[in-house]
């Protein structure tokens, strides 16, 4: 992420997805809240069944189902 002082950019942050795996398409979608302050990234076939942060992210049981990070 990146965040702009006067004309200068500079990068703040990197997201990644916390389980990765091929075809998630994790990105698929992107939002950003009105105030600048958070982002919502979709990962459209991430087939994970956890909930929350402490899930078990490394499952790919829930297939079909998706997935979106808020940072």
């Amino acid at each position: 992420m990146f965040a702009r002082t006067g004309t200068t950019w500079a990068q703040e942050a990197y997201v990644e997805a916390s389980n990765t795996a091929l075809n998630d398409f994790f990105d698929s979608s992107v939002s950003l809240s009105s105030d600048g302050t958070q982002v919502a990234i979709g990962a459209y076939w991430e087939a994970s069944n956890a909930t929350g942060i402490d899930g078990n992210q490394a499952s790919n049981s829930a297939t079909d189902s998706v997935a979106a990070e808020i940072d």
